[in-house]
């Protein structure tokens, strides 16, 4: 598994349709409104999963985070 923290909006379309599609995902959206960084983990240019991360003030927070549904309970999150 590769972490990638600069993903391309390709990435974080491709992502985002697979939580359009999750009708079991409690989250509606992987855009973050304040400065985020965006973490892809991905395997053989797939993308697994996204972590949001906010940063605030001299620290950070993890605000969203998405597993792909067949790659769930494996360790990505």
């Amino acid at each position: 598994m590769k972490i990638n923290e600069q993903p391309s909006q390709e990435i974080l379309a491709t992502l985002q349709e697979a939580l359009d599609n999750d009708h079991s995902a409690r989250l509606r959206d992987l855009w973050v409104p304040m400065n985020p960084l965006y973490i892809v983990a991905e395997e053989a240019g797939v993308p697994l999963g996204i972590a949001s991360i906010c940063r605030i003030g001299g620290g950070a927070e993890l605000y969203k985070l998405y597993v792909v549904p067949p790659h769930r309970e494996k360790g990505i999150g």
